[in-house]
């Protein structure tokens, strides 16, 4: 005879043997449901489609499908139109900005030139220097130094005469390499103003339209 206690404990075991199941069972309807497949074009642009990986036929635009929820891995992500809209907005308010500050600071053709004196005059005063040195240097060279050389023509010449030779010519060295050097500042000074010129005449055109 069958106790009551053991008919209870085989009921509720039971019971939770058939949720048991039920779960099992739903689960694996839910993980069949999740289908994935694979669509991609060839290289003669015709679609391909299947339930695996893309295999080497595939040329572009490779897709997975996966419940309706289409991904590709050569689609770039969308960008707002609105977005793209608003940066160009603001490069051209930072534009606008700019001419403002430029045409604040040379409302003049007389302006800018003016700036342009001050800056070169410096530069220009180091390469007159630095000329009158050269110059002074090749007169030596070729006047008493040389004169001197040749009175020693036949006799090794004095200590003191072969260092004024080699300060003579170190100094015709640097005069040299200051007027390279002026030359080459004086020529970034200009094309600095010559683009403010063009600058100014841009903004000019620019206010004078209706």
């Amino acid at each position: 005879m069958t106790r009551r206690s053991d008919r209870v404990w085989f009921l509720a075991h039971a019971k939770f043997g058939g949720f048991a199941l039920a779960a099992i069972l739903l689960t694996s309807v839910s993980g069949s449901a999740e289908t994935t497949t694979f669509s991609c074009k060839d290289r003669e642009g015709k679609p391909l489609m299947g339930d695996g990986p893309a295999g080497n036929a595939c040329a572009e635009d490779i897709c997975t499908v996966t419940n309706g929820m289409k991904k590709c891995e050569n689609t770039p992500e969308p960008v707002p139109a609105d977005s793209s809209r608003d940066r160009q907005a603001g490069m051209n308010h930072e534009k606008w900005l700019s001419d403002i500050a430029a045409h604040e600071r040379y409302p003049s053709l007389d302006r800018i030139e003016a700036e342009r004196r001050e800056e070169l005059q410096p530069v220009l005063d180091r390469i007159h220097d630095a000329k009158l040195r050269l110059n002074s240097a090749v007169e030596a060279r070729q006047g008493k130094l040389k004169d001197e050389l040749e009175f020693y023509r036949h006799a090794p010449p004095p200590i003191e005469l072969e260092e004024r030779v080699k300060s003579n010519a170190d100094e015709e060295k640097l005069a040299k390499k200051a007027i390279e050097d002026g030359d080459g500042e004086k020529k970034k000074i200009n094309e600095k103003y010559d683009g403010y010129v063009r600058r100014f005449r841009d903004l000019e055109k620019k206010m004078q339209r209706p």
